[in-house]
């Protein structure tokens, strides 16, 4: 059993995986009902106006920006930059760019990592049966 403070109240948890207890996780998705609820209502409001309307605090909206939970409207594109180059982004931690770097230069280490093909004679053939080479007995 994991037990863990809690991040936002500071309270003992029993910890299954999020660093938020039983009722802050609530809180939190109170919090997020409330100010989705405001975008749905006034879309394109500012950091400021959403903060002071919902009573939610601006670090808490940025992290659901992070996690693209929210999305920004484009006059507010400026209050995320991408984590890698430092352009303004909407949503995220990464532009689309920097995602498409990050693919391409996965998919370049996965085949460096693959081992090469096997290079056969063409006049061997496969008649793909295994075998376990016998061994002999220690006298």
């Amino acid at each position: 059993m994991d037990v863990r403070n809690c991040k936002r109240c500071k309270k003992i948890f029993n910890y299954l995986g999020n660093p938020l207890c039983h009722a802050c996780i609530k809180k939190t998705d109170l919090e997020f009902e409330r100010v989705r609820n405001f975008l749905y209502e006034f879309p394109g409001s500012s950091m400021e106006e959403v903060c002071e309307e919902t009573g939610v605090c601006e670090v808490i909206i940025r992290n659901w920006l992070r996690e693209g939970r929210l999305i920004l409207s484009q006059n507010n594109a400026g209050l995320l930059q991408c984590q890698s180059c430092g352009i303004p982004i909407v949503t995220g931690q990464l532009c689309d760019r920097c995602i498409a770097k990050v693919r391409g230069s996965g998919a370049d280490l996965l085949e460096k990592i693959r081992p090469a093909p096997e290079v056969r004679d063409p006049g061997q053939t496969s008649k793909g049966k295994m075998h376990v080479r016998v061994r002999q007995k220690n006298l």
